[in-house]
């Protein structure tokens, strides 16, 4: 009974090895993090017309191939002005943060799971779950640190939407410095 336990697990390590993938590092000393992904993420630009004025924003992201259980993995920068969250203003933070979650609960038509705060790599974060009417679930996570704002999300199906690569994503972000 013993030998047949042991064979059991060594096949199934064996065979969940054949599924398992390497993934790569994505970082950047400008923008002060690393993280890991299934494949290297994508940066991109763009500027955004807020009631603080332009503010730029870069993405850095992938639509992975069609078996990962997951659609997308994105980290979201903004750049605020320089003082705009000064560091005793934990309401105004609060604030920015609550307004990001509302926001991206309005604007994908979903429904908010869940929000929690937790602490994951020396850093304090909200995270929070959405669903939206197409069926998808976004997994994401905040995190500001001086006039910089990090969002962390994951994309998937619903039916999918507790695969371990999800937070395998999330808990792979490092700030660096």
């Amino acid at each position: 009974m013993k030998t047949y336990f042991i064979a059991t697990i060594l096949f199934f390590l064996s065979f969940s090895s054949i599924f398992s993938q390497d993934w790569v590092e994505t970082r950047s000393d400008t923008f002060s993090f690393k993280i890991m992904a299934p494949e290297l993420l994508i940066k991109k630009k763009k500027e955004a017309m807020t009631d603080v004025g332009n503010l730029n924003v870069v993405s850095f992201g992938l639509t992975p191939k069609s078996e990962n259980p997951n659609r997308i993995y994105q980290l979201i920068i903004i750049d605020y002005p320089e003082g705009t969250f000064h560091p005793d203003s934990i309401d105004l933070k609060e604030e920015t943060i609550d307004q990001f979650i509302f926001q991206s609960a309005q604007e994908e038509h979903s429904e908010l799971i869940y929000e929690e705060e937790i602490f994951t790599n020396g850093m304090q974060m909200r995270q929070w779950r959405i669903h939206n009417n197409e069926e998808l679930s976004i997994k994401s996570r905040l995190a500001i640190t001086g006039d910089r704002v990090y969002i962390l999300q994951v994309m998937s199906d619903i039916t999918k939407s507790l695969n371990e690569d999800i937070d395998k994503f999330l808990d792979s972000f490092v700030k660096l410095n």
